[in-house]
């Protein structure tokens, strides 16, 4: 069955990338809008509580830019953690793209160290076999448009 899935106010572009089910009843979603005033994605995330869709809001970084949530893995309702990138401003460049990690407690989205903190690393996806033990691919940029792989492990 289709189910109907709210946007972002203002969103005309609001595809879902993304999306984990640790249990019946529980889905989070995650994704990336544009608004027709937005220079930049917008990431935002959704929750299925077994009867729908909502919308839950997701913080942009202080500074950020823009931002996208690509991937998703939850080892039950009251933990996921979620990837992709935060755009910055850089001086002298147009924008500055970095890894981004947040993680959902239940109630909340809060930010999540990555180990590649630096500019021009991009995460992916995610997989998580309890928490705090995810694994996340992605690319890092040595130069312009010349991606290599990056894998990084959360093991605490």
């Amino acid at each position: 069955d289709l189910q109907p899935t709210p946007v972002p106010p203002g969103a005309f572009l609001a595809p879902l990338d993304s999306v984990s089910c640790p249990k019946a009843g529980f889905c989070l979603a995650t994704g990336y809008y544009l608004t027709p005033e937005a220079v930049a994605d917008a990431a935002f995330t959704e929750i299925w509580d077994g009867h729908g869709w909502a919308l839950q809001p997701l913080p942009l970084r202080a500074g950020a830019t823009g931002s996208e949530l690509s991937g998703v893995s939850c080892v039950s309702a009251v933990r996921c953690t979620a990837v992709g990138w935060f755009a910055n401003p850089a001086p002298g460049h147009e924008r500055r793209v970095s890894a981004l990690a947040e993680y959902w407690t239940g109630s909340n989205w809060a930010p999540q160290p990555t180990a590649q903190p630096s500019a021009h690393h991009i995460l992916a996806a995610i997989s998580c076999t309890a928490p705090r033990a995810c694994t996340a691919v992605g690319e890092r940029y040595l130069a312009p448009h010349l991606p290599e792989p990056l894998a990084e492990n959360e093991t605490q």
